[in-house]
């Protein structure tokens, strides 16, 4: 008999800057502390986690500390570019 995958059932969350990421190497930390590290981080959730959603702040703000610090996230790979 076959073994079938088991998936989590996951409803989209919308994470702000003092959401709490609850997963991965930042797991506890907060959206605005991991933004200041490692803005990449969050868009690579953003764009690869289906449940994992944020506000336009949040977003802008990514956006915004990627391009002054020179990271752009390719998609095709976890590190960003320097």
């Amino acid at each position: 008999m076959p073994l079938k995958a088991v998936e989590a059932k996951h409803e989209t969350v919308t994470h702000h800057l003092d959401s709490i990421i609850t997963f991965g190497q930042y797991k506890g930390r907060s959206i605005d502390y991991v933004l200041d590290i490692d803005p990449n981080y969050i868009i690579w959730a953003y764009k690869n986690i289906y449940w994992f959603d944020i506000d336009n702040d949040v977003e802008e703000m990514a956006d915004s500390l990627r391009f002054d610090r020179g990271l752009y996230y390719t998609g095709n790979d976890l590190d960003p570019y320097y």
